[in-house]
């Protein structure tokens, strides 16, 4: 199966050949940054690891007055990319997350310091919802498709629900304080 990194760049080149700067192009208009990790560096290493396993061949054409390689999906590549999606769209994920081993260990830091970090992490989320919410807002006035509106969608109600839950675990920590604090000394 293919990497997430050589599922964007085969999927942009299965919507239409491409040119490397082409793709950085595609890649920075979609703000696909937002959801998933891929540096303008890493793009030209996807496009040999994607040709040396035949899922793209490419050719010399002139554009703009100028010699590009265009990249092109072989059959071989179309139908990698479907079954990728296909998975993509099927599988549930484990929720593996550095935050969880946070959560897990905070006893380790004492939760005023844990809360600290916790309201750093709620100004986080509210950042990247703006992040989003701006993204969203420069689609929606381009047009393009739902099922790209639902790749801003879904993360801002996922952030939501983040910011929800994480405000309750907050008052759940404050509350588990104070009966700390109102607690009786042991007659030990």
């Amino acid at each position: 199966m293919i990497t997430n990194l050589e599922a964007v760049v085969l999927g942009i080149i299965c919507e239409k050949p491409s040119y490397g700067y082409e793709i950085e192009a595609t890649i920075q208009d979609r703000s696909i940054r937002l959801w998933t990790d891929i540096a303008f560096s890493s793009i030209y290493y996807v496009l040999r690891r994607l040709e040396k396993q035949g899922l793209i061949d490419s050719t010399r054409d002139e554009v703009d007055g100028r010699l590009r390689k265009i990249y092109r999906a072989t059959p071989h590549g179309e139908k990698m990319m479907a079954a990728r999606l296909g998975e993509s769209l099927s599988t549930l994920e484990k929720p593996l997350s550095a935050f969880n081993l946070g959560v897990g260990f905070m006893g380790r830091l004492g939760l005023t310091q844990s809360l600290d970090y916790l309201e750093q992490r709620k100004k986080t989320i509210k950042e990247r919802l703006d992040s989003y919410r701006d993204a969203l807002q420069v689609i929606e006035a381009r047009g393009w498709p739902f099922f790209i509106k639902a790749l801003y969608t879904r993360p801002i109600t996922l952030l939501e629900a983040e910011e929800a839950w994480l405000d309750g675990f907050i008052v759940e920590i404050r509350h588990h304080e104070q009966l700390k604090k109102n607690k009786p000394p042991s007659a030990d």
